[in-house]
């Protein structure tokens, strides 16, 4: 790292470089992006970083579903494409919600097109102007992925993250999914 722009920057570097040499410690990563990241700070650790293929997603409660009766059980239109966009804290802004209200701006007339929003948003009057959208705050795991099922396109505008499981869980749900190319969405 070539700045350490304040005492606690450095302490955590410090820190983290600790760790990574410390013997019997071992990483493991979830993706190619990562590892190599990790080798990229740490080359002379290449024997201690491990890549595991698999990801914690129950595939018996991500699946495709029959979307016509989720969406009847859900209240949302039948016939049309549903983009849905989730994320934990909707207002984290390196979750991308801003580049998901700008699409939703655009589509917003678009009578074919409908959103499905997952997550805590404090701020509603952000949506008042759109019409095309239902916004649920969180659900428990069977009801998300219901959502997920009943969806025709993920849309995960995440501007960091180094493999949001968001996607994987819909995938998984049989939908699309759209990323900007960051971390290990790619993968």
């Amino acid at each position: 790292r070539n700045k350490i722009v304040n005492y606690l920057d450095k302490y955590c570097w410090n820190l983290k470089k600790k760790i990574a040499n410390k013997k019997g410690t071992f990483f493991i990563a979830h993706n190619n992006w990562m590892k190599a990241k990790f080798l990229a700070i740490f080359p002379h650790l290449k024997d201690k970083i491990y890549l595991c293929k698999y990801y914690p997603v129950n595939l018996l409660l991500f699946r495709p579903r029959n979307k016509k009766k989720l969406r009847k059980k859900y209240d949302l239109p039948i016939n049309k494409k549903i983009i849905m966009f989730s994320a934990q804290d909707i207002h984290d802004e390196r979750k991308g919600f801003n580049l998901f209200l700008e699409i939703l701006d655009k589509c917003n007339l678009k009578s074919d097109i409908f959103f499905v929003i997952l997550g805590n948003l404090e701020k509603k009057n952000r949506l008042n102007k759109f019409k095309n959208y239902k916004h649920f705050e969180f659900l428990p795991n069977k009801k998300s992925a219901e959502l997920y099922a009943l969806s025709d396109i993920y849309l995960c505008t995440s501007m960091i993250d180094n493999l949001p499981l968001t996607i994987i869980e819909a995938l998984s749900s049989g939908n699309v999914a759209l990323s900007l190319n960051n971390g290990g969405a790619k993968e």
